[in-house]
């Protein structure tokens, strides 16, 4: 399993949340339908019933935009129920082939 990190410009014509959906759709998973929230969180499943980038990263740095697992499943951490941080979700693997890691990249 390979961690890498993407680092993602500040753009005028996406948010965020929404260059990681293309990131992913052109580079791991082009059938990625899934939402990607305005908070760092991570993919709790890649299934396609529900391939969503909610549960939230808890302690995340201001840095740190979202996480996505390209397979494997991790417990979801929903609502007032933030469970993991970056450091513990790098140990949760869980059948993940690779585990992205989305930054701010400051110009």
């Amino acid at each position: 399993m390979q961690i890498k990190n993407i680092y993602l410009r500040p753009h005028n014509s996406q948010t965020f949340p929404q260059q990681i959906k293309t990131y992913i759709k052109t580079n791991i998973n082009p059938s990625f339908w899934g939402f990607v929230s305005n908070y760092p969180c991570y993919n709790s499943e890649t299934i396609q019933t529900y391939p969503c980038l909610l549960c939230r990263i808890k302690d995340a740095s201001s840095d740190l935009l979202g996480v996505f697992f390209d397979g494997g499943t991790r417990t979801a951490s929903f609502k007032g129920e933030i469970k993991y941080s970056l450091d513990d979700l790098k140990q949760m693997l869980n059948g993940a082939q690779n585990m992205y890691i989305f930054w701010k990249k400051h110009p």
